[in-house]
């Protein structure tokens, strides 16, 4: 072990962050022993300053209740029922700012799945939880991402890509006494990993001692071990890396890695685009006004289930002590005790003259114990934020889809803090992703797969310099918010009786229904193709009408994207080529009411099926029609009949998109 005065500059801000953030720390590690770990009779010891367990009492029930596991795992499902969805708003009007903005969009769709992103969610929601703080970070990585070429020996280069990490409260610490993020001037990741690990990654001589689990309490260890996923008797070696953005004191800002207090990488300086901020974006269930770490309500709700754990202890220690059934005979009646068994229906001979043998009736618990134990269980169910409207279960005479639609809301209340601190953590570093990309993703153009609901797979091409400066990417909070299903179903049900929503895609957009795009597929299939065509015209694909198109749909659903906040923002080819799509649209329904009105005047082409697969028009009496009337619906039709409209259309569109026209 390292003297003090042997220490590393970076291992000394780490010790004393640790001593600053101790309270943080400490609610952290009993927090995940009570819920992960399922550890709850612990305690925190001042002299060891580690988690010990409690002595053993083998005079007295010591059970684990363990409410707070399955109130969680519940919070946790409301919070990531939905995916994240983002958007990149573009901070200038022209063309090349538009593009960019839904370039940018796009990538960070492409790796929000391909990073998986809903996992790395899924962790620092817990580790908020667990913690009241989490953190994300984000660094490139030039030996990550996909292989471009291969050098002389035939290893594949990679072309460089962006790493990022969620990270719970163990695993990094912050400058002290900061009351932001943003203010702080460094941070240090942590990681407790195998010796021969570390050996590997840093090119030692020799494995490095085991430094993370020395001396620590058996329960601190294993809690650590399942932390670093090692197995339970795994040794473990602390590894520091140094984050230091530019300052007055450092103006090159520098990354260092320690190992055993020796630098084993860097100092490299800071390499990230941004100076005015570190890599490290913070997320907090309960924040605090005066530090940059917050808190969690778990810290609250421990006690309380250490007092439910207490209660049922007592419980069982009585019905240990009631559980054996006793006999009371008299005294002289000792010799026919022998006689006793446990045989049903059995005859029991007595002596004459004294009492009969009769079991001792063992004394119920009091009903005070349970009405304590009902407490405690009412007292968790509002620390948590969980009852019956968030376990699934409707309560008793709320029964209408708005009642429950505003109980689901009001019980969201306790982690809708939380939610919108994780969205914003995860717009930050998005914004950092294509910063980073903007920077370094040179050279080659990349390919991006973006997968949309709702809309086909598309491929991306694309290099860092495409993006123009659109880098500020948002979470919107509406799309992450927790909602109740079955009230928004409810709710669109209500509005369908009503008459105030008419067709399957308006139900399907306000309920929310799973399946939706399926549904629309095979019900409205000309809905869901008009849907696809808004998502591609948005990013500036061309798409033609067709013949065989429900003109009418088409133009709802078009009309209806073009009224929308995203129509807003795109550039003015865009929009123009939405307007000759939809102008296109009209005019070949024009022609299609052309075809109609040729089949009303010919009698014999009135069953005929058209290409629209709508039913066909009764012929009407064409006795009341003038013949140069009769003469013009014939000239119309032929025109249409020709394709001479079609062909008008299509050199339209192909202009508005400055695509050469076509020839005919």
């Amino acid at each position: 072990m390292a003297k003090k005065q042997d220490r590393h500059p970076i291992k000394e801000r780490y010790d004393k962050a640790v001593e600053v953030w101790k309270p943080q720390l400490r609610d952290y590690w009993s927090n995940r022993a009570f819920i992960l770990d399922n550890r709850q009779w612990i305690w925190w010891s001042n002299t060891t300053d580690q988690l010990e367990l409690v002595p053993e009492d083998t005079d007295h029930a010591r059970p684990t209740i363990n409410r707070l596991w399955p109130g969680s795992r519940t919070l946790m499902g409301k919070l990531l029922q939905r995916e994240l969805t983002f958007e990149n708003h573009p901070n200038d009007v022209d063309d090349r700012a538009i593009q960019g903005a839904r370039l940018g969009e796009s990538i960070i769709r492409a790796i929000h799945h391909d990073h998986r992103w809903e996992a790395m969610r899924e962790k620092l929601s817990w580790a908020v939880w667990l913690g009241g703080t989490g953190a994300l970070a984000v660094e490139w990585d030039p030996k990550a991402g996909k292989p471009v070429a291969l050098s002389d020996v035939g290893v594949p280069i990679p072309q460089g890509d962006t790493v990022e990490t969620a990270l719970s409260l163990p695993e990094f610490i912050i400058e002290p006494y900061v009351q932001n993020v943003r203010q702080a001037r460094w941070w240090i990741r942590v990681q407790a990993l195998a010796p021969e690990r570390v050996k590997f990654m840093y090119s030692l001589e020799k494995e490095p001692p085991a430094d993370a689990t020395f001396g620590l309490t058996s329960l601190q260890g294993s809690l650590m071990r399942g932390l670093a996923g090692a197995s339970a008797s795994s040794p473990l070696t602390l590894v520091l890396t140094y984050y230091e953005r530019p300052n007055e004191e450092t103006p090159a800002g520098q990354i260092v890695t320690i190992v055993d207090n020796k630098e084993v990488e860097g100092p490299k300086p800071w390499p990230f685009p941004f100076k005015d901020r570190l890599n490290l974006f913070l997320a907090t269930e309960t924040p605090v006004d005066d530090q940059a770490l917050g808190r969690t309500v778990v810290t609250i709700a421990r006690p309380i289930q250490s007092a439910y754990n207490v209660a049922w202890g007592a419980i069982m220690d009585h019905l240990d002590n009631v559980s054996n059934v006793r006999m009371a005979i008299p005294q002289s009646a000792i010799d026919i005790m022998d006689q006793v068994s446990d045989r049903p229906g059995e005859m029991l001979t007595f002596m004459d003259g004294m009492d009969k043998p009769s079991y001792i009736v063992p004394p119920n618990s009091p009903s005070d114990w349970w009405r304590i134990i009902e407490t405690l269980s009412l007292q968790l169910d509002d620390e948590l934020g969980v009852h019956d409207i968030s376990r699934g279960a409707a309560p008793v005479n709320i029964e209408s889809g708005y009642g429950l639609s505003v109980l689901a809301e009001q019980d969201s209340t306790p982690i809708g803090k939380m939610t919108k601190s994780i969205a914003f953590a995860f717009a930050e570093m998005a914004s950092a992703v294509l910063q980073l990309y903007e920077s370094e993703a040179k050279g080659a153009k990349r390919t991006s797969v973006v997968t949309t609901p709702d809309q086909m797979t598309r491929t991306v091409r694309w290099t860092g310099k495409d993006l123009a400066g659109q880098t500020t990417v948002v979470v919107p909070l509406d799309a992450v918010a927790p909602r109740s299903q079955a009230a928004m179903q409810a709710f669109a049900e209500k509005a369908l009786q009503m008459g105030l929503i008419q067709t399957v895609q308006q139900f399907t957009r306000l309920s929310e229904i799973p399946g939706a795009r399926d549904m629309i597929d095979a019900v409205a299939p000309d809905v869901a193709r008009a849907r696809r065509e808004n998502h591609a015209m948005s990013l500036g694909q061309v798409r033609f009408p067709e013949d065989w198109d429900n003109h009418a749909d088409h133009l709802a659903e078009h009309n209806a994207f073009r009224k929308s906040a995203a129509y807003e923002t795109l550039g003015p080819k865009v929009k123009e080529l939405f307007a000759v799509h939809v102008q296109a649209h009209e005019t070949l329904a024009g022609a299609e009411a052309g075809k109609m009105s040729m089949r009303a005047l010919e009698p014999g082409l009135a069953g005929a099926p058209n290409a629209q697969g709508a039913l066909p028009v009764p012929p009407p009496d064409a006795g009341g029609l003038l013949p140069d009337q009769i003469a013009e619906a014939q000239a119309v039709g032929g025109v249409f009949k020709a394709g001479q409209a079609e062909q008008e259309i299509l050199d339209r569109i192909s202009a508005a998109a400055g695509l050469p026209q076509t020839s005919g």
